[in-house]
C-alpha cells in the first residue's frame, strides 16, 4: 500500500511540474531566468526529534539521524529573483532515547523511526551579485506511511498505523549556496499538528543538510 501511495504522489507531482513549466515556456519565454535550473535531485541528512507535552517516556526525546531524499522543480516567477519550488520528499523522521523507561519498564536504547512522504511548496528568493545565494520557505503537507520502534529490550517492532494521524502539516525554512549545477542547503522543518493518537501531543521537528543536483 505504501509503494502505491508513493508512486501516485510522484506521478501527480511530475505531471504538475511539467504542466507549469510548459505553460511558462509558451506564454513568456523571454522572462525566464536562465540561471535557475528547472529540476533537481536532492539527498540530505535529517536530524529529527519530537516535542511531547506530557506522556509516555520518563526522559526527553533526543535527536535521531535519518535520510531525506527528494525530487524538485524551480519555476521562475517573472524576470525577478523569485521562483516557486515544489518538492516531493521521502524522509525518516523520529527520535531516540539513550536509556528509556516508561512506567518503570526498562527499554534500554530506543530509536523510533517515522517514514513520511512530504510535499512542500516553497517560495525561493535568489540574491547576491550572481544570484548564488538563496532562501526558501513555505508550507508542507506530509503523509505517514510506516514506522518502527527499535529497543534493546524488545527488538524491532512496526507501529500500528492506526495510532498515528496520517496527515501532517508543517513549515519548511532554509538557505543555501549555488555551486554551478550543485546546491548546498540547510533547512528547518517544524510540524504544526499532533501526529499521535492518545493523550500526549507529539510534534515533529527536524533539521536537514542537503546536496541538490540541478538540471
Amino acid at each position: 500500500m505504501g509503494r502505491k501511495i508513493v508512486y501516485s504522489i510522484a506521478g501527480i507531482l511530475l505531471l504538475v511540474i511539467g504542466i507549469c513549466n510548459n505553460a511558462i515556456a509558451q506564454s513568456a519565454p523571454e522572462t525566464q531566468d536562465a540561471s535557475i535550473k528547472h529540476f533537481g535531485l536532492r539527498a540530505g541528512l535529517l536530524l529529527s526529534t519530537v516535542t511531547i507535552d506530557s506522556g509516555y517516556w520518563d526522559q526527553d526525546p533526543g535527536i535521531k539521524p535519518g535520510i531525506d531524499l527528494a525530487i524538485s522543480a524551480s519555476i521562475p516567477l517573472g524576470k525577478g529573483r523569485f521562483a516557486l519550488q515544489p518538492e516531493l520528499h521521502w524522509l525518516q523522521k523520529g527520535y531516540q532515547i539513550s536509556d528509556a523507561t516508561a512506567d518503570t519498564f526498562l527499554f534500554g536504547k530506543v530509536i523510533n523511526t517515522f517514514n513520511y512522504i512530504d510535499l512542500p511548496v516553497l517560495l525561493r528568493y535568489s540574491f547576491g551579485a550572481s544570484k548564488n545565494l538563496f532562501v526558501t520557505g513555505g508550507p508542507c503537507a506530509g503523509y505517514f506511511i510506516s514506522g518502527t520502534q527499535n529497543s534493546d529490550t524488545y527488538g524491532t517492532q512496526s507501529f500500528d498505523k492506526s495510532t498515528f494521524h496520517r496527515l501532517e502539516w508543517s513549515m519548511y525554512l532554509g538557505a543555501g549556496l549555488v555551486l554551478g549545477a550543485l546546491e548546498v542547503d540547510l533547512r528547518y522543518m517544524q510540524g504544526f499538528n499532533d501526529i499521535a493518537e492518545g493523550t500526549a501531543d507529539v510534534i515533529n521537528r527536524s533539521f536537514s543538510a542537503g546536496l541538490r543536483y540541478a538540471f
